[in-house]
């Protein structure tokens, strides 16, 4: 008896609006968290508890994850996962990278209808240097060496 295989379509993939929502909200998170540098796949894993390889197939968005782990994602970069931003995967063909590119030139078309000013960068924030004296003597009370501050002060 031949086997049945299953037919039903498990898992959704990011539409175009969700992958631009995820990624303004990656940026955000970037500029405030992380001293405007990019998050490695690792520190992402890290913070949302995902694996690498799902974080992958979810910023890819080709390969259908399960709607929890999308949910999860947007959530660690404070975004609501909303309907239009994950699709299931059979909708791709209609709305998949060409969609995507739609939305990249309409852009660019607003952009050269209206000429708009060149966006200004935020100085990058200098990485502070912090020195731990947790274990350093307190040196309040020490005194004496005045004729070695002296000859170090001529």
């Amino acid at each position: 008896m031949p086997e049945k295989r299953n037919l039903r379509k498990r898992g959704v993939i990011l539409t175009p609006h969700g992958q631009i929502r995820l990624q303004q909200a990656r940026r955000e998170k970037e500029i405030a968290e992380n001293f405007a540098d990019r998050f490695t796949l690792e520190e992402i894993s890290d913070r949302k508890g995902l694996s690498i390889k799902t974080i992958t197939k979810v910023l890819e968005a080709k390969v259908p994850v399960d709607k929890p782990t999308i949910e999860a994602f947007f959530h660690g970069f404070g975004l609501l996962l909303e309907r239009d931003d994950y699709q299931q995967p059979d909708q791709t063909e209609l709305t998949g990278t060409s969609a995507t590119a739609n939305i990249l030139s309409n852009q660019e078309s607003e952009t050269q209808l209206e000429p708009q000013p060149e966006p200004q960068l935020e100085p990058r924030p200098e990485r502070l240097l912090q020195i731990d004296f947790g274990e350093s003597p307190d040196v309040s009370m020490f005194y004496g060496r005045q004729q070695e501050l002296n000859q170090l002060m001529q």
